[in-house]
């Protein structure tokens, strides 16, 4: 209903109560305008205008009523909305004046708002799960750079722990040499190839270290080593074999090519110059070869071969090269 139609109706009903309060008046007198002063008149009057106020309150009273209600209701729909109750039921959306096109509005903008909050929460739980996402794959990548943290320092406490210098002569040592010459010694079964092994003893060691001191005798066996890896290719390795001798590894060589290439080093090592006080005639070197080549059908071991070859060299007072 609309309001405006309640409010006329209302002006309309007081206006006439007090057309009939003052038709009673007349009527009542014999419809004779000068006993207006009369008291009968004033009392008549006095009821009517107490009719009239009261009828004007009540009228109003509803009137004011039914225009407050429905605003106190939509108040409390909006403040419910407003804390999130957005299945609360807007009342008056039937009304076809101001109270109830209010009412829809205040549906549509509820709904509208819902659909914002809805799509802002879906995008934070969006956002949340590609956070945890995130997060799991931190947690990935941080285990196994723990893992592999833990792994290199493994593999360097291992390095740590093995030495592949000597530490007096700079070259590598015995150990090193064993690990190469049994990976070489595998491949060279895989793939049919020759290998040739030298070593070159100082004889009278002990003497030398007796004499000149042990680092004096180390630098001997320092400067053959040197002398050495000089002379061969970058793939051959060149390692201190013991105290007193140096070894010389030659991948792929045959026994042949090898015994030219370790009789000219030996030629230079007797040409070589030590500190002093240490001559070069006081140092003796005997050098002998065994290769993987010179003796067919026979199981080889090389350390058996190359102490046979040093005697053949030590009994020839180191001048010739030994081969076994």
């Amino acid at each position: 209903m609309d309001i405006r139609s309640n409010v006329m109706g209302a002006l309309v009903g007081v206006l006439l109560l007090a057309l009939a309060a003052v038709s009673l008046v007349f009527i009542g007198d014999g419809g004779v305008p000068d006993r207006v002063r009369d008291v009968r008149v004033l009392q008549y009057l006095g009821l009517s205008s107490l009719a009239v106020l009261l009828a004007v309150w009540v009228t109003s009273s509803v009137v004011a009523r039914r225009l407050t209600l429905p605003i106190e209701q939509l108040t409390d729909s909006l403040e419910r909305m407003q804390r999130g109750k957005f299945a609360w039921k807007v009342p008056h959306q039937d009304r076809d004046d101001e109270i109830g096109t209010l009412a829809r509005a205040m549906v549509e903008a509820g709904n509208r708002q819902r659909h914002e909050i809805s799509e802002v929460v879906e995008g934070a739980q969006n956002i949340k799960r590609q956070l945890m996402l995130a997060n799991n794959r931190l947690d990935t990548v941080y285990t196994e750079l723990e893992s592999s943290k833990t792994a290199l320092d493994s593999t360097l406490g291992q390095l740590d722990q093995l030495e592949v210098v000597d530490k007096h002569t700079e070259l590598l040592n015995r150990r090193f040499f064993d690990q190469s010459f049994a990976y070489e010694w595998k491949r060279i079964q895989r793939n049919g190839k020759p290998l040739s092994v030298a070593l070159c003893r100082v004889a009278d060691w002990t003497v030398l270290v007796d004499r000149f001191g042990e680092s004096r005798a180390n630098g001997v066996i320092q400067k053959i080593g040197n002398l050495i890896a000089d002379t061969v290719r970058t793939t051959d390795l060149v390692a201190r074999y013991s105290d007193d001798s140096v070894v010389l590894m030659l991948p792929e060589t045959q026994g042949y090519n090898a015994s030219r290439v370790v009789d000219d080093i030996r030629k230079l090592i007797s040409t070589l110059e030590f500190e002093s006080p240490i001559r070069s005639h006081e140092v003796r070197v005997a050098v002998g070869l065994a290769a993987s080549d010179t003796r067919e059908g026979e199981g080889i071991d090389f350390s058996d071969r190359l102490e046979e070859a040093l005697g053949k060299a030590i009994a020839q007072g180191g001048l010739e090269l030994g081969v076994a």
